[in-house]
């Protein structure tokens, strides 16, 4: 590039990082009139339009960079993440395939085609790429979580069962691996009770008990509070009487002691990736079921 197109560059780069898409936009849109087409320039202008959240503008964008530089992967994943947005799904496993197939030893790459592959449903894609990634990188917890939520979701409780607690005989205090088998278990009595009320409640229970091993930890193992926790479990649903069930075991905290982290891993039917990869926005406090809270006590006693 010569000196004026540094600069130029150079300005568009800031602009984006104070948020000012529009600006930098046109900076990009100078330089590519100026005969500036890189495939990195029209990558950034590709980035600028998802920002501004032209979607159909920017896939048409990444579809320019990929034609022009196939083995461009940083483009490839970001096209395949935005055709969700646009109602392409299934051409978004296409992408991923395609970057794979080019750059299939970087890691955060098949991190990003199972997040993908999970979100959008496609269970026999995901078992696929959990064995490549495990016979590429060897075991790995998120793909053992990943493949029993799947071979879960197919039906394949007892093996999605039998792989979670082998899992957790190795690392007991693995919070989404204990999620998982609440989630699992959710789904089969799902198939089994024909009372939705009950499913929901049991699948409550289910999730707050393998959650009961962390509380226990970060309370240094309270026996008490414990046996009160899990008692709690039969007959109730909202965190708020969680809370109170701690409070009436002796302990004290205030309102500015108490957070609901509401993290990716606990939600209960897609594992929170629809949100991780933008393609929903969580719902506010107060308009959502909370699956954790945190709350720092002092006991009184």
């Amino acid at each position: 590039m010569k000196a004026d197109q540094i600069a130029r560059h150079n300005a568009a780069v800031e602009l984006r990082k104070a948020g000012r898409f529009e600006a930098a936009l046109a900076e990009y849109d100078a330089l590519i009139a100026g005969g500036l087409t890189a495939p990195e320039t029209l990558t950034m202008r590709a980035h600028l339009l998802g920002d501004l959240g032209r979607y159909d503008a920017a896939v048409a964008q990444y579809r320019d960079v990929v034609a022009l530089k196939p083995d461009m992967i940083d483009a490839q994943e970001t096209l395949a993440k935005l055709l969700p947005q646009i109602g392409h799904a299934a051409e978004a496993l296409d992408g991923y395939r395609a970057a794979l197939a080019v750059a299939a030893d970087r890691g955060a790459l098949w991190v990003s085609a199972l997040g993908m592959a999970k979100a959008l449903g496609e269970h026999d894609q995901l078992l696929s790429w959990c064995d490549a990634v495990e016979a590429r990188f060897g075991p790995d917890t998120l793909v053992t979580t990943l493949r029993a939520q799947a071979w879960s979701a197919v039906g394949r409780d007892a093996e999605a069962f039998d792989l979670i607690d082998r899992a957790l005989a190795a690392d007991p205090r693995h919070g989404p691996l204990h999620n998982t088998r609440a989630q699992a278990e959710a789904t089969r009595l799902a198939t089994t009770d024909p009372l939705t009320g009950a499913f929901n409640r049991r699948a409550f229970h289910e999730i707050a008990e393998r959650m009961s091993h962390t509380l226990a930890e970060r309370l240094h193992r309270n026996d008490e509070l414990l046996d009160a926790f899990r008692k709690q479990q039969s007959s109730s649903e909202q965190a708020a009487q969680y809370l109170e069930m701690i409070r009436q075991q002796g302990f004290e905290f205030a309102e500015q002691n108490v957070s609901y982290p509401y993290l990716w891993w606990s939600r209960s039917k897609d594992f929170g990736l629809l949100e991780r990869f933008g393609l929903r926005q969580p719902k506010p406090f107060g308009q959502r079921e909370e699956t954790l809270v945190n709350v720092v006590a002092l006991c009184s006693g």
